[in-house]
């Protein structure tokens, strides 16, 4: 730079102009050279600024980085406890499956020793086929003996807006693993006529419609209405029966109204529950 600055000088002042028109073309050159400057300066801070922003989300990354490998590791402890817990679970299962049909084949085969008068040999269950038939009927007794039931309720006050889903976040009972807490949906695990119940409360001053839908239609409203209410709640329950197939959705949605806070307290804990009636 400074090279070019000579040779234009020694040009401009061989060319044998004035003095004061070799200052302006000298100023005019040096304006120049201050601008491609400042443009060199103003480049450079935000090459340094860029370079600042990539080290933080570099940053940022490892750590989102070092978040997920956590979060990973938890949830593969989660899996290995519950696959413990269901190991142990079908183990449990199986051992009182068995003795429940030994026991029985035993006293069965006591009674035909007792009743038999005529000196014929009676079948030993156990060697028989009818053992088999026994713990058939033994096994689909115990499985039966819990039958498919859900509970839940939300802990703390929440704003339902539009046609938003009632998300009933904690759990207390789920026999068969239908319930979603995230996302407040039931998917029915087995095909039956069930019973289907929720409680719903308005907060003071307002009102809502609650609906129960299943598998897409909406099959019961309730109305929850404490918009006269100064100090007290209104709190609404709604019952319906329904015959649903597995894989069937089960949801509470807010319908309409005014306001949009879904109440919970220590007076007043809306649940949403359902049990299977029959098959």
């Amino acid at each position: 730079m400074l090279c070019l600055f000579l040779l234009i000088s020694g040009i401009v002042f061989a060319n044998g102009s004035s003095v004061e028109e070799r200052l302006k073309i000298l100023e005019i050159i040096v304006a120049k050279q201050q601008v491609e400057m400042d443009v060199f300066k103003q480049a450079n801070i935000e090459l340094k600024q860029a370079n600042l922003q990539l080290k933080h989300d570099n940053t940022e990354l490892k750590h989102d980085n070092m978040e997920l490998k956590s979060r990973v590791k938890k949830m593969e402890l989660d899996v290995s406890n519950l696959k413990k817990v269901v190991i142990n679970n079908n183990f449990n299962y199986e051992s009182g499956i068995n003795t429940a049909m030994h026991e029985t084949v035993d006293s069965l085969n006591k009674s035909n020793e007792l009743g038999t008068s005529d000196g014929h040999d009676k079948p030993n269950l156990q060697n028989d086929q009818n053992g088999e038939a026994i713990a058939s009927f033994f096994k689909k007794e115990l499985l039966q003996s819990e039958r498919i039931a859900f509970h839940v309720f939300f802990s703390s006050s929440k704003c339902f807006n539009g046609h938003e889903i009632i998300e009933y976040d904690t759990e207390v009972l789920d026999i068969g693993n239908g319930y979603n807490e995230h996302d407040g949906i039931y998917i029915v695990p087995e095909s039956g006529i069930y019973v289907f119940t929720w409680t719903f409360a308005a907060d003071y001053a307002e009102y809502i419609v609650t609906g129960i839908v299943v598998n897409g239609a909406t099959q019961g409203w309730t109305v929850s209405d404490a918009s006269d209410r100064r100090l007290l709640l209104s709190p609404s329950s709604g019952l319906v029966l329904a015959r649903v197939n597995a894989g069937d959705h089960v949801f509470i949605r807010r319908v309409a109204g005014r306001g949009c806070t879904a109440y919970s307290g220590q007076s007043i804990q809306p649940t949403f529950s359902g049990w299977q009636l029959s098959p």
